[in-house]
């Protein structure tokens, strides 16, 4: 954008009078930027070249006006007050621009702009008459395709995919139609796109793949490629499947996800970070060849695989110079780590000195309104024990720690004790209060971990208890197990309760006669009749 002079002004009204020479009314447009003005102006306005060029013709007259009074001028001065002389006023009457330098640049930009915007749309409409004209075979010849055999169901192209189930690839401008083909499905339906489903607009869920595409080169030859693409179930049905093939192996994890925290005393600002500062953290720390996938964030972070080797190196090291590595969210081993955290006036020395102690994976940070606080990192519950009892910390390891979820700060720590504690809860002690949320300590687990409360609108706002660390969710489980037990108790009880009245209840069966023929049965005959013979 460039910055306009005073004269602008007048450059703006005498565009204003072109525009209504050309019939263009309503030419409203904020003044006190000309050179916005003009861009928004022609953009709501859509200007034509022709206007442009006329404006630009009258801007080049007046310059050149303005050349010829000054080189009058300049031959008026050297003589001694007689010959022709233009006053100023004059001077504004010819050459009502003034200085139109900046002026014909502004114009120069914006005629540059709209010719491009012109070969553009022209180039567009070309390329549809193009398509319009060409056969949809010579479309379905040049479409990449998947491979029929890297897949568990039908391969079409886009235009054949519909409810009956299949999986294509299409792209961007062809998926609408796709859309619309297949509506809705329970049959396996799948559609491989560039891009993610979220990016499409589409309300499905989408996983990147790798898969092999079957295109055209320039010679027109078909060629197969290997690719990186976007796999959405459009079906509501079983899901469709990349084809397999030989046994199934257990899959290696050797790799963890570390997170790297770059604090502000650290002298790295959030928007300087870069990759190449992340792997040189790594690199002063572990050997290269144990870490890849380096990726910086905006908000100071950045994230890291790093081989099961060196992952308890790394995390030793968290806290010097203030970076600090932890496992991320993820991982497997992260919820088995336990951190005892220091009281909040610990310094950044103390506390780094504290973690060189044995069983110790460096430091923990989180930074509040109250400033930094730091932790001490434990491989497991038991070693966070061990760590307690050696140096007489005292039983807060033993605490659950909960969050609880919709608290406003109006509740206050009284509040957040009153409500929870006739439901069974005994609180040790708030670590964190803020709006929306809090963080306590807890040695007893209460009956409920889901109720809610109403405000002076009478809405009514839930409100959710969620363990944190090991003791919490050991709490949690215990109350799971117990609640289960005795529900598996009352329901036995009252089963055999019931089972014992209907016995009771029943009234005795009569016994019914057997039916008689009259005659000796046949065997009873056959057995008096071979007794006889023995006896004679």
């Amino acid at each position: 954008m460039l910055e306009m002079t005073a004269d602008s002004e007048e450059f703006l009204a005498v565009e204003k009078h072109l525009a209504k020479q050309k019939g263009m009314v309503d030419f409203n447009c904020d003044e006190t930027n000309p050179l916005e003005a003009s861009y928004k102006a022609s953009k709501l306005q859509r200007w034509n070249l022709g206007l442009l060029k006329s404006t630009w013709s009258a801007v080049s007259q007046s310059q050149a006006a303005k050349d010829n009074l000054t080189m009058s001028s300049s031959r008026t001065s050297k003589g001694k007050g007689k010959g022709t002389g233009i006053s100023s006023t004059a001077q504004t009457q010819q050459n009502p621009f003034h200085d139109v330098s900046l002026q014909k640049d502004a114009l120069s930009e914006m005629y540059a702009m709209f010719k491009s915007k012109d070969d553009l749309e022209t180039d567009q409409q070309y390329r549809a008459r193009i398509r319009d004209a060409l056969p949809s075979a010579a479309w379905n010849f040049t479409t990449p395709t998947l491979l029929p055999e890297e897949w568990d169901a039908r391969v079409c192209l886009p235009h054949e995919l519909s409810a009956a189930g299949g999986v294509t690839y299409a792209r961007k401008d062809q998926l609408p139609a796709v859309l619309k083909q297949v509506s809705f499905t329970t049959a396996p339906t799948a559609v491989v796109t560039t891009q993610t489903a979220r990016d499409l607009g589409l309300p499905y869920s989408s996983f990147a793949i790798q898969c092999r595409l079957q295109i055209r080169n320039e010679e027109g030859q078909p060629e197969v490629v290997e690719v990186q693409k976007h796999l959405t179930q459009l079906g509501f049905g079983a899901p469709v499947e990349m084809a397999v093939s030989g046994p199934c192996v257990m899959a290696p994890r050797t790799m963890h996800k570390m997170v790297i925290r770059y604090d502000v005393e650290s002298g790295i600002a959030p928007e300087d970070l870069t990759t190449r500062i992340v792997a040189t953290t790594l690199s002063a720390i572990v050997d290269e060849v144990y870490f890849v996938d380096v990726v910086a964030r905006s908000d100071g972070t950045a994230t890291a695989m790093v081989q099961d080797l060196a992952v308890d190196k790394v995390l030793c090291a968290s806290g010097v110079g203030h970076v600090y590595f932890k496992l991320h969210s993820t991982e497997p081993k992260a919820e088995m780590q336990e951190i005892y955290w220091l009281a909040e006036g610990c310094t950044h020395e103390a506390a780094l000195q504290q973690s060189k102690a044995d069983k110790i994976f460096g430091l923990a940070f989180k930074r509040s309104t109250l400033g930094p606080r730091f932790g001490l990192r434990f491989a497991s519950a038991s070693d966070l024990e061990h760590f307690v009892k050696a140096n007489k910390l005292g039983d807060r390891h033993t605490f659950g720690r909960f969050k609880m979820s919709n608290t406003p700060v109006s509740f206050g720590l009284r509040g957040i004790s009153d409500m929870l504690e006739p439901h069974g809860w005994r609180i040790e002690e708030v670590e964190y209060f803020g709006e929306g949320s809090v963080t306590f300590l807890a040695s007893q687990r209460g009956k409920v971990d889901e109720l809610h409360w109403q405000d002076h609108r009478g809405r009514k706002v839930p409100v959710r208890i969620q363990a944190i660390n090991t003791r919490a969710k050991q709490m949690a489980n215990a109350a799971s197990v117990a609640a289960r037990a005795s529900s598996s108790v009352l329901v036995s009880s009252d089963r055999r309760s019931r089972a014992q009245q209907q016995l009771f209840t029943r009234p005795p069966k009569d016994k019914e006669p057997r039916p008689t023929t009259g005659t000796t049965p046949q065997k009873k005959v056959q057995k008096q009749g071979a007794l006889e013979d023995e006896n004679s």
